[in-house]
């Protein structure tokens, strides 16, 4: 049965209301600052693209082989003028790379919004200056912000990192280099752990109630 409640889960959470609710209980102690009816379905696979191998002779580059790479579940939210991106991920087991997993999807979705900015102004080509026809992007765009929450809903207790840092290996100079190190944390909800079940305000507070 393992990955069958995920997909139970995943499938519950689609809904606009809920998938709002449980933004609202997270980040904002319940109150309705994200509303359904400002959501729309955004699910979208990524390619990744890796060189593998070095070629057939052995000293070439490798060929190039193409990933596909799926959000659990993803949706827009238009902020009036403002774009925003609200991605849920459903764990069942502890997984020990999310934190790079989870800035992965980040990076995935940048790049994806930074491709459709360099398509769209080379299909324009009005470039102020040298700089923005070199990275054909232009000084005044922006990518939409991307918020990530991981719902862990395992019955082990989650004993996997929380963020970046704690997968790296500083060696004996931690105090000289880890100042210097950027971070990366991912915002982790562990069902199995009792929380402030008032913040939230549709059928959700009964289904985190009982999931522990």
């Amino acid at each position: 049965y393992l990955g069958k409640q995920n997909d139970v889960l995943l499938d519950y959470f689609d809904d606009n209301n809920r998938f709002a609710d449980f933004f609202n209980g997270i980040l904002f102690q319940g109150r309705p600052e994200i509303r359904s009816e400002e959501l729309e379905e955004a699910s979208e696979r990524y390619t990744q693209r890796e060189r593998c191998g070095r070629g057939r002779t052995g000293t070439g580059k490798g060929e190039i082989r193409y990933h596909s790479r799926f959000r659990d579940l993803k949706k827009r939210m238009k902020d009036g003028g403002t774009l925003r991106i609200l991605a849920m991920e459903a764990q069942e087991l502890v997984d020990y790379s999310m934190p790079l997993r989870c800035m992965n999807y980040d990076v995935q979705e940048y790049l994806r919004q930074l491709r459709w900015l360099q398509n769209r102004n080379e299909q324009e080509k009005i470039y102020e200056t040298p700089a923005e026809k070199l990275c054909r992007l232009k000084k005044g765009d922006r990518l939409s912000p991307v918020y990530t929450i991981c719902l862990y809903h395992g019955m082990k207790e989650w004993d996997g990192p929380l963020s970046l840092r704690s997968m790296m290996d500083f060696g004996g100079h931690k105090g000289r280099f880890d100042v210097y190190f950027k971070d990366y944390a991912f915002h982790l909800v562990e069902a199995n752990r009792p929380m402030n079940y008032g913040n939230f305000h549709t059928s959700l507070r009964e289904v985190l109630e009982i999931l522990p």
